[in-house]
C-alpha cells in the first residue's frame, strides 16, 4: 500500500496522515512492514526519523529501502 505523503499544502494532516510517515506498507504472511524508499544517497529527514521511531516504539518494523539488494533481502522474508 502506498501512503500519499507528497506535498499537499497541509491537507495530509487534515486527512490524518502524520508527517514523515513511511512511503509504503507491506503485509505478507501476517507480518506488517513500513517501508521508506530512498535513493542510494537519499537522506531520511528529521520528521521521518521521528515517525519511524514512533512506529518502532509501538512494535512495528520499519525499513529504509535503498536499492535492489534491499528489495531482494525484503523478498526473502
Amino acid at each position: 500500500m502506498h501512503i500519499p505523503n507528497q506535498s499537499t499544502r497541509g491537507r495530509q494532516r487534515w486527512a490524518g496522515l502524520m508527517p514523515g510517515a513511511p512511503d509504503l506498507i507491506a503485509i505478507r504472511y501476517g507480518r506488517v512492514l513500513f517501508l521508506e524508499v530512498k535513493t542510494e544517497r537519499g537522506k531520511v529527514s528529521e520528521k521521518q526519523v521521528e515517525a519511524h521511531d514512533l512506529l518502532r516504539l509501538h512494535g512495528m518494523e520499519v525499513r529504509v529501502i535503498r536499492g535492489l539488494d534491499d528489495i531482494m533481502d525484503l523478498l526473502q522474508l
